[in-house]
């Protein structure tokens, strides 16, 4: 027998699927039970109501992202692969959230303390990013008067907006941003060094 946890995990895991393909209004009680192998009355007795999954839904997708990045910036030995990686992973990682980030765009199905709850897991791997900027001050591959807090939010925010103009309006896949791109441009900078 699997443990209520495990279940809980599959339903959730399920819902994410069955979210992105048939969208917030499509999406079914039914379906996700079909999709997790188990009986509509299983998901019941673990959320009271579609809802209810949806927004439990966006908070472990949230803690999984929060999770995932560590070992994805420790993957890096440079500053510039690590900026590439954290941009490839959060690619692969709206793609298989598509239809959940719709959503939240919209704002429609958020509550106010779901969206708290959602700028706390954001702001956890704001941390992780942090200590990245922290460890590249220490080694000397950044400048040491950098602000963490602000090169951390410039860094999600600029791999945030581009990866999501690059998938939701020019319909590329993670596959086709040039990630690379990317993190030399969030590197390097703007300014032209010589003037």
């Amino acid at each position: 027998m699997i443990a209520k946890e495990e279940k809980r995990i599959e339903i959730l895991d399920a819902a994410i699927k069955v979210f992105s393909e048939a969208g917030v209004e499509g999406a079914t009680i039914e379906g996700i039970a079909k999709k997790a192998g188990i009986g509509k009355g299983t998901v019941y007795d673990y959320f009271d109501s579609k809802n209810t999954l949806f927004l439990e839904m966006i908070r472990y997708s949230g803690k999984r992202f929060s999770e995932g990045i560590v070992p994805v910036i420790e993957q890096g030995n440079t500053m510039l692969e690590k900026i590439r990686l954290i941009s490839q992973f959060y690619a692969s990682f709206l793609k298989e959230h598509l239809d959940m980030f719709r959503s939240i765009m919209t704002g429609q199905t958020l509550s106010e303390d779901m969206r708290s709850r959602m700028l706390k897991e954001m702001w956890t791997t704001a941390t992780a990013v942090e200590d990245m900027i922290r460890d590249g001050i220490r080694t000397n591959e950044l400048r040491g008067n950098i602000d963490p807090e602000i090169a951390a939010a410039t860094i999600m925010g600029g791999i945030q907006n581009y990866a999501m103009k690059k998938m939701f309006i020019d319909g590329f896949s993670p596959e086709d941003v040039d990630h690379e791109a990317v993190a030399q441009v969030i590197l390097l900078g703007l300014a032209d060094k010589d003037r």
